[in-house]
């Protein structure tokens, strides 16, 4: 029956690693630092190490006085494992979501013996029995000693982590999962009607294969077939009544791109759009913002798009996107014409004329 043990270890173990993830979610008032693709800076660094080795451990003594509560004490014998597989389970995450390269193996190597360490000496004292987990007054530890360990703790807490090793980091995961994206599908993103976007597109593909890698994109796929209620499939994570494959849900996110963005130029004003035609970025973040409507996801949207073009990934001229969306704008300002009261932006005279000559040429009769 000792594997029935483990099992419930392991249940436990991952209680522990959804609990940690939540918890941490919500103290944003904390600094907790989450995996992300882009360039958050950790304000927060003794926290964030002391929260991950420390909360392991005070669940593990919450599962110990439970276990001993509910009559199945003999189970503390061995609850150690909670935490041995809880670690196992971290490291498994890494690579299941391919973030080996992206994450600070120094700082998760301290974690994670930090953790072993506090785990080894609970089990060692108290754990096999939860009657000896909570203190006697006779044994607290001094005041002095707590003012001296905030202090400690202060103290390393206003160190900063510097930015430009996260920043290679990051960029190198960037670069390594572009260079794979766009060996799979560079051909249909060439072939596609919306070329002006495939920086984006590029983008999207990259963070949303951050947040989920093949192997979790192949279990929403298995689970829709098996009648669970998913929503989005394929690597874009477009929603659809069907299982798409990476394929499809790239081809159904560029058509829905492209119809969002001739959508909101269509429903702009002339003097917006005027706007627009200088400032592609707006025009595509507002059309971004439409496609996911989480608070973060332009930001890090943005900062991969701006790694593909300071790194030059794209082996296209961006000028020839620059064109192809400007010739778009430009169809749309010369029919917006007739609805406008003044050709002009915030004080700036639109020539129409001369913006015709120069994105499209006379027909020759």
């Amino acid at each position: 029956m000792e594997y029935i043990d483990h099992l419930i270890y392991s249940f436990l173990a991952l209680t522990s690693f959804f609990l940690i993830n939540k918890i941490g979610e919500k103290m944003v008032t904390s600094d907790y630092e989450q995996i992300s693709v882009s360039l958050p800076i950790d304000k927060a660094p003794a926290f964030n190490i002391v929260y991950r080795v420390l909360t392991p451990a005070l669940l593990l003594i919450l599962y110990a006085i439970i276990l001993s509560q509910i009559g199945f004490d003999y189970l503390n014998r061995n609850i150690a494992f909670c935490n041995y597989y809880y670690i196992i389970i971290r490291i498994a995450i890494i690579f299941i979501y391919q973030r080996v390269f992206l994450v600070n193996w120094t700082r998760q190597f301290i974690t994670y013996f930090g953790i072993l360490s506090i785990t080894y000496f609970l089990d060692r004292k108290y754990l096999s029995s939860a009657t000896k987990i909570l203190p006697e007054p006779s044994t607290l530890i001094n005041e002095l000693w707590i003012i001296i360990l905030i202090f400690i703790y202060n103290l390393l807490n206003s160190i900063t982590i510097k930015s430009e090793e996260l920043r290679s980091r990051k960029e190198r995961y960037i670069l390594d999962t572009f260079q794979k994206l766009q060996n799979k599908f560079n051909i249909i993103l060439n072939n596609s009607k919306a070329q002006f976007l495939v920086p984006e597109i590029y983008s999207i593909m990259i963070y949303e294969n951050f947040n989920r890698p093949i192997l979790f994109r192949s279990a929403e796929s298995l689970f829709k077939k098996m009648g669970f209620p998913i929503k989005t499939t394929g690597i874009m994570q477009v929603a659809s009544n069907s299982i798409l494959s990476d394929v499809k849900s790239i081809q159904m996110s560029v058509t829905l791109l492209r119809n969002l963005l001739i959508n909101k130029i269509q429903k702009t004003d002339f003097n917006d759009l005027a706007y627009y035609l200088e400032n592609h970025k707006s025009l595509i973040d507002d059309t971004l913002s439409q496609y996911n409507k989480r608070s973060d996801y332009i930001y890090e949207i943005d900062f991969i798009r701006s790694t593909i073009y300071e790194k030059k990934l794209i082996p296209t001229s961006f000028e020839k996107y620059q064109i192809r969306l400007n010739r778009l704008i430009i169809r749309y300002l010369i029919r917006k014409k007739k609805e406008a009261t003044e050709l002009d932006y915030y004080g700036k005279k639109v020539n129409l004329n001369s913006l015709r000559k120069e994105y499209f040429k006379k027909r020759k009769k």
